[in-house]
């Protein structure tokens, strides 16, 4: 094994928002026996920084479900958002349905108004929010966008965006209540590649855990692909791997054998 590959929340981090003992311990031992750790997770840099400092990592890191990839010294490699003409449609789209809207731009996180949706979001991310209307961007590229709302009303805009950018956007739940859109090049998988190609890490020696359907291609892509036992029981059978749950150590518990 030469890489380990871990999604952030509902994977690394618990239902607290922290990353359990066990879990930290057995990947500090990986990281002393030379085995890279990366994290590649739909959270902006900002965020996740606070879990990359306290594992130590010095290896790049995947944003934004793959629209950003940082370098091991926090510089930007490359970001590549929502086009601007998609992202204001797919803005309004929401709007007219009445569902809380996130968009980002520079690492920063916008909404047009505070929520409960807005206020949920900020506990979980230990992020601040900035209130702005789309109409005051001088730009409307968008690193990503994430609606929040019921699993059955995000279905309905996923369909409505579907039929609207057939093939010019990339959508993925990484949540049942959470519906993300990103430029259709984008997703953990494909900037992944990107970052094994720099660090000379062979795929087919990867191990990636994940817990969302946003995680999906990331968990096809390497030779060992481990959904969470907290993820979508459907995405388990796809993944045809899995191991028990972020509260309960599950990443810590599969890769004992490799202690």
């Amino acid at each position: 094994m030469e890489a380990i590959v871990l999604d952030l929340d509902g994977t690394l981090l618990s239902s607290n928002e922290t990353i359990l003992d066990e879990t930290r311990e057995t990947l500090y031992k990986l990281k002393e026996k030379g085995i890279k750790i990366i994290i590649a997770t739909g959270r902006t840099f900002t965020s996740l920084k606070p879990y990359k400092d306290m594992l130590g990592l010095a290896t790049p890191i995947v944003c934004f479900n793959g629209a950003k990839l940082v370098d091991k010294n926090e510089n930007t490699i490359f970001e590549t958002p929502v086009k601007g003409e998609i992202a204001i449609e797919c803005i309004k789209i929401a709007k007219e349905m009445g569902i809380h809207i996130n968009f980002y731009q520079n690492e920063v996180w916008y909404v047009e108004k505070a929520t409960p949706e807005a206020e949920s979001y900020r506990k979980m991310s230990g992020l601040d929010y900035e209130l702005r209307k789309i109409e005051e961007f001088k730009n409307y590229h968008m690193t990503k966008l994430l609606f929040i709302g019921e699993h059955s009303i995000l279905c309905d805009l996923n369909e409505k965006i579907k039929e609207k950018f057939p093939i010019e956007v990339h959508r993925a739940f990484s949540k049942r209540h959470y519906l993300e859109i990103m430029d259709k090049t984008v997703n953990k998988g494909e900037t992944l590649l990107k970052l094994f190609e720099m660090e000379g890490i062979n795929k087919k020696n990867v191990i990636a855990f994940g817990d969302g359907w946003n995680d999906l291609e990331m968990l096809q892509l390497v030779g060992e692909g481990v959904a969470m036992g907290n993820a979508d029981e459907e995405l388990k059978k796809v993944v045809g791997r899995s191991c028990d749950t972020n509260d309960n150590n599950g990443i810590s518990k599969y890769l004992a054998k490799y202690l």
